[in-house]
C-alpha cells in the first residue's frame, strides 16, 4: 500500500516537472488592489485598479525575473506607476500605459536601455525625477499637454533620443534634465517655461539649434556648455541674467544675440566658443558696460569678439535703429484676448485674462485675497507670499465682454522681478497691473481646470 502511494507522488511529481513554464508563470502584488504576471513570452502584465507600490530599486516584485521582462502591459484602470516600478530592466523594448495613469514615479524607466518609444498618458502632469534616465535606444519622446514640470535628469543619457516635443502647459524644466542626448539636433522651449535648472542641455553635442521662453530671465549656469554643434539661439526677450558656462565650449556657436535688459553675465560665459566673432546686443555701449560681468578677467572672450551695439542681428547691424530693436518697458511683447474662463481663488471668483491660451491674474488682487503682495522700489521686486488667508474682497464676474479668443488690450514688457514663494516666475505688464499666470501660485496650492464649466479654480494646501 505504501508502494503504491508512493509511486503516485513520483508521477505527480514527474508530470508536474513538464508542465509548460506559462503554467507556472511568476505573479504576485504590486499594488492594494493590483497584481502582477510574467508570461513565458516575458509580458508582464499589471492589472487592477488604483496606484501601484512605491519601490526601492533593489526591491521592486520582479526584480528577480526582470532580464525576461521584454514587453510590460499596464491595463487599463491602474492609476500610478511607482518609484523604480522598472529600474534597470535593461530587456523591455515596449511599454504600454494607458490614460488612467496619472502619476509616474521617480528612476520608473530608469535604464531601460532596450525601450525604443513610449505613449505617455494624457492625464500626467509631472515627469519624475530620472524617469527615463539613460534610455539610451529611446528615439523620440511627445510630452503631452497638462505636463507642468519636469524633474532633475528626467532624460538624462538618452543617448538616441533625436526629437523632444515639450507641452505649452509646461512651467518648469529641472537641472539636468535632457544632459548628454548625444542625438538632439533642436529644442524649442514653450514662452510659459519660467524656471530652468543648471545643465539642462549641457553635453549635447548634436544640438544645433535652440529656441529659449520669451519671458526667461535667468539662463542658469551651463545651460548649453558642451553643445559643439549649436549653431543658433533664439534668446529670451527678457533676459536679465546669462549663468556661469552658459554657452562653454560651444565651438560652432558663429554669433550671439543679447537683449538690452540683460544686466548680469557669469564667468566663462563664452569661454572656448572658438568660432564665436560677434555679439549684436540690443542696447547701447554705455549700458553694456554696466553689465555685471562683462569686463571680468573671466569672460576675456569678450574682448576678443565684436559687439554690435543697437543691433538685434546681423541684418540690423547694418543700418542700425536704436530705438527699433531695444525690448523694455514700454515694448508691447503680446496681447490680451477676450475669454470666457472664469478664474477663483479657493472658491472665490478673481479676474482674469488669456493670455497665449492661459489664465492669467493680477499679481495686487492677490492681497484681497489673503495672499501677502509686497512690492519693493529699490529693487524693482514683486513678492508674492503667505498671506492671512482671508478674503477680504472678491470680484464679480458680469459675463461682459468681446468676442472670444479676439484682442482685448496689450501685454508690455516690464523690468520688475516677480516671486511665488520666493520663486522668480513671469511677469507681465497689463495695464500698469503685474499680470501672472494662474498655474505659478503652485508652491501655495493646487489648480483644477473644468473643462465642463468652463472655469479654473486654485485650492491652497
Amino acid at each position: 500500500m505504501n508502494k503504491r502511494i508512493i509511486c503516485l507522488l513520483l508521477t505527480m511529481v514527474l508530470a508536474f516537472c513538464f508542465l509548460p513554464f506559462s503554467a507556472y508563470a511568476a505573479s504576485g502584488e504590486c499594488g492594494v488592489n493590483l497584481s502582477w504576471t510574467l508570461d513565458d513570452s516575458g509580458t508582464l502584465t499589471i492589472s487592477g485598479s488604483g496606484d501601484m507600490y512605491n519601490f526601492a530599486w533593489h526591491d521592486f516584485p520582479w526584480i528577480s525575473q526582470k532580464n525576461k521582462v521584454k514587453k510590460v502591459v499596464v491595463a487599463q484602470g491602474v492609476t500610478s506607476i511607482g518609484d523604480n516600478a522598472f529600474y534597470g530592466c535593461g530587456s523591455i523594448s515596449q511599454i504600454i500605459v494607458p490614460n488612467s495613469v496619472s502619476y509616474i514615479g521617480e528612476y520608473a524607466f530608469y535604464k531601460c536601455t532596450k525601450l525604443s518609444s513610449i505613449t505617455l498618458p494624457a492625464g500626467i502632469t509631472e515627469i519624475g525625477a530620472n524617469t527615463f534616465y539613460g534610455c539610451a535606444n529611446l528615439a523620440s519622446m511627445n510630452i503631452p499637454e497638462g505636463v507642468k514640470q519636469i524633474y532633475e535628469y528626467a532624460f538624462s543619457d538618452c543617448t538616441a533620443l533625436r526629437s523632444v516635443a515639450l507641452p505649452s502647459t509646461l512651467r518648469t524644466i529641472a537641472k539636468s534634465a535632457f544632459r548628454n542626448c548625444d542625438s538632439l539636433t533642436g529644442i524649442s522651449i514653450p514662452d510659459n517655461v519660467s524656471t530652468i535648472g543648471t545643465g539642462v542641455f549641457s553635453g549635447c553635442v548634436s544640438l544645433e539649434t535652440a529656441k529659449l521662453p520669451r519671458g526667461l530671465r535667468v539662463l542658469p549656469e551651463s545651460l548649453f556648455s558642451g553643445c559643439e554643434g549649436l549653431t543658433a539661439v533664439e534668446m529670451s526677450v527678457e533676459a536679465q541674467e546669462i549663468g556661469k558656462s552658459a554657452f562653454y565650449k560651444c565651438k560652432s556657436l558663429e554669433s550671439i544675440r543679447i537683449p538690452a535688459s540683460l544686466t548680469k553675465l557669469g564667468n566663462y560665459v563664452v569661454d572656448s566658443c572658438e568660432s564665436l566673432t560677434d555679439i549684436y546686443y540690443e542696447g547701447s555701449q554705455t549700458q553694456w558696460e554696466s553689465i555685471s560681468g562683462v569686463n571680468s578677467s573671466y569672460n576675456k572672450k569678450l574682448k576678443e569678439v565684436t559687439i554690435h551695439y543697437n543691433s538685434a542681428n546681423p541684418v540690423d547691424s547694418v543700418t542700425p535703429d536704436p530705438q527699433s530693436s531695444v525690448v523694455g518697458p514700454g515694448s508691447i511683447i503680446n496681447q490680451v484676448l477676450h475669454t470666457d474662463i472664469r478664474a477663483y481663488i479657493d472658491g472665490h471668483p478673481i479676474r482674469s485674462f488669456n493670455i497665449e491660451g492661459n489664465t492669467a491674474i493680477v499679481a495686487e488682487d492677490l492681497s484681497l485675497y489673503g495672499f501677502k503682495v509686497v512690492y519693493k522700489n529699490d529693487v524693482r521686486s514683486l513678492y508674492i507670499d503667505e498671506g492671512d488667508k482671508v478674503i477680504h474682497s472678491v470680484y464679480r464676474h458680469t459675463g461682459a465682454g468681446g468676442i472670444v479668443g479676439t484682442k482685448a488690450m496689450d501685454v508690455y514688457y516690464t523690468d520688475i522681478k516677480t516671486y511665488s514663494y520666493g520663486y522668480p516666475i513671469s511677469g507681465y505688464n497689463v495695464n500698469g497691473y503685474t499680470v501672472i499666470f494662474i498655474d505659478d501660485l503652485a508652491a501655495f496650492g493646487t489648480c483644477y481646470w473644468d473643462g465642463t464649466n468652463r472655469t479654473i479654480s486654485f485650492y491652497r494646501y
